[in-house]
């Protein structure tokens, strides 16, 4: 038996449109953007290594996915 056991955890996508809260700058190049919002509601991040992708709107104010 393994000492360490990996299991593979799927979560559905869903588009959760949220609010800038506030931002820092972590160096010239780099920014943290805390975001907030009721859309988290339900948002499970149970790993260290997950991730978010961010979709920002063009120009006309729609979301180009």
């Amino acid at each position: 038996m393994a000492l360490h056991e990996n299991k593979l955890l799927r979560h559905t996508v869903k588009f959760r449109p949220l609010q800038v809260l506030r931002t820092e700058e972590i160096s010239p190049c780099m920014r943290r953007v805390i975001v907030g919002g009721p859309a988290l509601e339900g948002f499970d991040s149970p790993s260290p290594d997950d991730h978010v992708k961010l979709f920002f709107p063009n120009a006309e104010g729609q979301f180009v996915v």
